[in-house]
């Protein structure tokens, strides 16, 4: 039996066979190719400088948990539409001065305190009960309402609603919507002339009687503290009004020896007080800030030496006391007087007695309201209608209207335009001391 012949016994002759085919006649030129080539210097190396098992270590690299991040996305989408949601769900707050948004405009009826809707007339009680409630006011965001509650004897005994709105009073703040009721005067005072929240709501500014002589008074909005202005020993102070926009002074009529003797400001810490307008023989009263406080409206009152008559006059004046001012007087009135600035601080809300026979001091003339420029440039509009004088006027808190109401028991309110004086009878009634709420824009 043949065995078949392996392959390792013809390899010799294989390699003998090839080697017998001859050198490729493309060797030399190849070499000749290779040797013009600049070797790659040493120092390249990764080995030259680093360990081999370094160097070639494989890493590992971990996975991404698309997952879990996919999980963590969707929650904090979630969590900032919680947010935007709850954040568009609050109610926006009006700047404390200057031009705000129509809101629903607050009065007191029949002893007790009601918010009534411009646009609609509709009427919603605010604060009931057999107490005598008077006078609401609206903080300056709209959100509160601070009112005097009648009380009468050294128990406050509380007046019945109808009685006569006499006799002592304490302050109490609710929210607007009548929630929240606080009393914010630990005690009686005497007779309260005015209030009015301070910029940020926190306070109230009061003036008001107190142990015989008159007083201002900062109440706390939440009932826990009230303190009096510290003043010279020799002045009394009343009419106070928080300076615009922060309330870090407030203007007052300043009282030395039984009579007005001018307008002063002062922090309320009691600190910085200086003199704004002092005059011999005049009485000052009704200060009013602008809504950016760089200026002052007030009213004077004093001796027409002249005619012998007298003269009760609006002013306006620089907030460091410069450059005081009557305000363009009408040629037929001599009393002029309770400023009110419009929001955007053009034009000013006054007063007016207009005479009938061009003599004002016999006692007959013609109540009226007048818009007046600011900046003097004119007598203004006179806003002239029957009984005004027993009738208080506001802004609206947009600028484009003014309510009037007739007295504390009066039937009627009316609209009055304030660039035509053109007027209009609305579907609802606010007695006098009404409020207007001021709303964002």
């Amino acid at each position: 039996m043949t065995s078949p012949q392996r392959f390792e016994q013809d390899l010799p002759a294989l390699l003998e066979g090839l080697y017998l085919a001859g050198t490729p006649d493309y060797r030399d030129d190849l070499v000749r190719q290779v040797a013009r080539v600049r070797q790659r210097p040493a120092w390249t190396f990764p080995e030259r400088w680093l360990p081999m098992d370094f160097v070639t270590e494989r890493v590992s690299t971990p996975r991404v948990p698309w997952r879990a991040l996919g999980a963590l996305a969707l929650i904090a989408l979630l969590i900032a539409a919680a947010v935007a949601a709850y954040v568009g769900s609050q109610a926006r707050l009006p700047a404390p001065f200057g031009v705000a948004r129509n809101g629903v405009v607050a009065y007191a009826s029949d002893g007790d305190i009601h918010t009534v809707d411009p646009e609609t007339g509709a009427v919603t009680a605010v604060v009931t009960g057999p107490e005598t409630d008077l006078d609401p006011v609206f903080s300056l965001d709209g959100t509160h309402l601070v009112f005097q509650r009648k009380a009468t004897g050294a128990g406050f005994s509380f007046q019945p609603r109808g009685s006569e709105a006499s006799g002592s009073g304490l302050l109490y703040v609710v929210g607007s919507d009548g929630t929240e009721l606080t009393r914010v005067t630990p005690e009686a005072l005497q007779s309260i002339e005015s209030y009015a929240f301070s910029p940020d709501g926190r306070e109230i500014l009061i003036s008001a009687t107190r142990d015989g002589g008159s007083t201002i008074l900062f109440a706390r909005s939440d009932g826990t503290d009230i303190r009096a202005l510290t003043l010279p020993e020799s002045m009394a102070g009343s009419e106070p009004e928080y300076r615009p926009p922060d309330g870090a002074e407030l203007v007052f009529v300043g009282n030395t020896g039984g009579s007005a003797t001018g307008l002063y400001a002062v922090e309320p810490d009691g600190e910085g007080l200086r003199p704004i307008v002092e005059r011999s023989g005049f009485i000052f009263g009704m200060p009013r800030w602008s809504p950016d406080g760089s200026r002052l409206a007030f009213t004077s009152a004093g001796v027409d030496w002249a005619t012998g008559g007298q003269l009760l006059r609006v002013n306006v004046v620089a907030a460091d006391g410069e450059g005081a001012q009557v305000l363009g007087p009408h040629p037929r009135a001599d009393l002029e007087g309770d400023p009110s600035w419009s929001g955007d601080g053009t034009r000013l809300l006054i007063s007016r007695c207009l005479s009938t026979d061009g003599n004002v001091t016999d006692g007959f003339c013609d109540a009226s309201y007048a818009v007046v420029p600011a900046d003097r440039s004119g007598h203004g509009i006179d806003l002239v209608g029957p009984g005004l004088e027993a009738a208080t006027s506001r802004w609206a808190p947009d600028d484009r209207s003014i309510v009037t109401s007739f007295g504390r028991l009066g039937s009627e309110s009316i609209l009055w335009d304030p660039l035509s004086g053109r007027s209009r009878s609305v579907p609802w009634t606010a007695p006098e001391n009404l409020s207007w709420q001021r709303r964002a824009p």
